[in-house]
């Protein structure tokens, strides 16, 4: 793909936005939805001074997406690297930081590993998920290690009317079967639901000259029960997925590997007056890894315990104060390296935070400190400092500055090249940001970035060692443009960013420098068609190879039609242009997939 053909398309599509927005002027400052992962409390949007992109229920439904994946992969700037088809190993990288540096959490519990690598998003079946919030840019001040590229933050589904039933049956290309069962159920004081899910594909030939396709399965489930009084509210639940991916190893031999993925929680919320709220989360996370054709595992179990108290002291000022305590145990054999307990204790990490939001007429302000006790690499102060100002009624400005680290994962330390005496990764972030309500139906935004991370661990194969020696910096600009009309919709994001490493001067590998997103639909009377069109630029392969990946644009075409009030017969065309396009050196990409689901919704 051509440098000038690429911002030739950027330009036409940002000028276009321009120039259909509608005119129609209103005060939708304060209005709009809450967003928690920002600030750990429901804020509005125009209130919160970052960057959020939120994937709402409507938006999973819409999309059709089989994982996660599919849905992140439709926003600029979250650059996906997947080595193969569904279930394969996927890096998410958010303005340049590594996939292992991008928390994500499930109901507010870190879903990361112990072991090397990001968290296993690829085996979120979307069935679960009632949204889905992204915060760009390091929350560690509030969220502690790994997030340091920002936090993807995945809420299931809870009723949210006496009954809902819903049925989803579907199959397509390479034989493909999904099916998908959910039922909510709230009257009074209790509330109580479950969802079920089975996700299989024979699959295609992931990787060049492997010979044969190779499948992934997978069966998932969520369920939840809770209660809330006068006073207090209280809820358990668990979700949990199991599955097996098969996959070509570095000598195209045949083999496959199982995965169990598993959050409970148990959470308290306790109103003890009209300005104190005390919220509670008990977890127990599990993530494992076993393959088949070897002893190779990795398997990481995690308890923990979240507590905060939520103080109203004005209407223009609210306090956080908040403790968490975590223990991990991790146990892996990669490589011949096997993290035998002797060499990886149990971690422990104790950390306290404590955030406060402030408004002043047409300025507010956000000022957070964390302090974490690691077991292993001793105390680390993250903090965080943000000021907006209300320009008029459409448009706001804010600045933010944050810092974010990573403790070194065991396998760093202790696997292949491990090195006991690593130090966390450190990163800061400033940011300029601008958003407009360009009337009762369009949002635009406009973001500047400078992110610096210093102490990037990397593998230094000249004395097999793994090292602090890396820094990076990455320098960017994001616009996003939204309208929602009632015949039609659009989302838009742009990313134009510099991510390079500053002992080399090379570029991160998997990053793209310019990427472009866009979503249409066209409402329908029964129903609605739409696309999901994405450009992404070249990007190199591997920090260990000259290897550039091309360019490439993806489209998608995806359409539903109402059978009648209960039933919705859906139909996706995934790659529809049937584009050879890389994401991973040596590995194919999902060819031209046409999948289709039957919906039945009882409410």
């Amino acid at each position: 793909m051509s440098k000038s053909w690429f911002y030739r398309a950027m330009t036409l599509v940002c000028l276009s936005s321009l120039s259909m927005a509608p005119t129609s002027y209103a005060n939708t400052a304060n209005e709009g939805e809450l967003i928690v992962t920002a600030t750990r409390t429901p804020l509005p949007k125009w209130d919160i001074n970052a960057t959020t992109i939120v994937i709402d229920r409507d938006r999973i439904q819409a999309s059709q997406a089989k994982d996660v994946v599919e849905l992140l992969r439709f926003e600029a700037g979250l650059d996906v690297g997947r080595n193969g088809g569904y279930g394969s190993t996927t890096s998410l990288f958010i303005r340049g930081a590594n996939s292992n540096q991008t928390l994500v959490l499930v109901d507010g519990v870190k879903i990361n590993p112990g072991t090397i690598g990001g968290a296993a998003i690829q085996n979120i079946h979307p069935s679960h998920i009632d949204r889905i919030e992204i915060v760009k840019g390091p929350r560690s001040s509030l969220y502690g290690s790994e997030a340091i590229g920002g936090v993807v933050h995945i809420f299931t589904r809870r009723a949210s009317a006496a009954n809902q039933l819903t049925l989803d049956i579907g199959g397509g290309s390479d034989n493909t079967r999904d099916l998908a069962l959910a039922y909510h159920h709230k009257v009074g004081a209790f509330r109580h639901g479950f969802s079920l899910s089975h996700f299989s594909t024979d699959g295609y030939e992931t990787k060049k000259n492997g010979g044969e396709d190779r499948g992934f399965e997978s069966t998932s489930g969520q369920f939840y029960v809770g209660w809330q009084g006068a006073s207090t509210d209280i809820e358990f639940s668990h979700w949990q997925v199991d599955g097996k991916v098969e996959y070509f190893d570095f000598f195209l031999n045949a083999v496959d590997q199982d995965a169990a993925n598993s959050v409970s929680s148990l959470k308290i919320k306790q109103q003890l007056s009209s300005m104190a709220v005390v919220n509670a989360n008990f977890s127990h996370v599990i993530d494992d890894v076993d393959q088949n054709q070897s002893d190779d595992f990795a398997h990481t179990e995690r308890n923990g315990v979240d507590l905060n108290v939520d103080l109203t002291i004005s209407p223009q000022d609210q306090l956080i104060v908040g403790a968490q305590v975590s223990k991990e145990n991790v146990r892996a054999l990669s490589f011949f390296s096997h993290l035998a307990p002797d060499k990886q204790p149990t971690t422990r990490m104790r950390e306290g935070y404590v955030q406060y939001l402030w408004q002043r007429a047409d300025f507010n302000g956000v000022v957070a400190f964390r302090h974490s006790d690691h077991e292993d690499f001793g105390h680390y102060l993250t903090r965080e400092y943000s000021l907006g100002y209300a320009i008029n009624e459409q448009a706001k400005a804010y600045i933010a500055y944050a810092t974010g680290f990573r403790a070194a994962d065991n396998s760093s330390r202790f696997g292949f090249g491990g090195n006991p005496d690593l130090d966390p990764e450190r990163a800061k972030n400033i940011e300029l940001g601008l958003d407009i309500n360009t009337s009762d139906n369009a949002t635009m935004g406009l973001r500047l970035f400078n992110s610096r991370i210093d102490d990037l661990i990397v593998y230094n194969g000249s004395i097999n060692l793994n090292q602090n020696i890396d820094k990076v910096t990455v320098r960017g600009a994001e616009f996003d443009y939204t309208v929602d009309l009632p015949t039609w919709s659009w989302d838009l994001s742009l990313v134009v960013q510099d991510p390079f490493n500053r002992a080399t001067g090379e570029q991160l590998a998997r990053r793209a420098r310019r990427s472009l997103s866009n979503t249409i639909r066209y409402k329908l009377p029964r129903g609605n068609i739409g696309l999901q069109w994405l450009l992404s630029d070249t990007r190199p392969d591997s920090d260990f190879s000259d290897t550039i990946n091309a360019g490439y644009g993806l489209l998608n075409l995806i359409g539903q039609w109402s059978l009648s009030h209960e039933l919705t017969l859906k139909a996706r065309i995934e790659n529809a242009t049937d584009r050879d396009y890389v994401l991973a050196d040596g590995f194919i990409s999902q060819p031209r997939t046409v999948l289709f689901q039957l919906s039945y919704a009882l409410n």
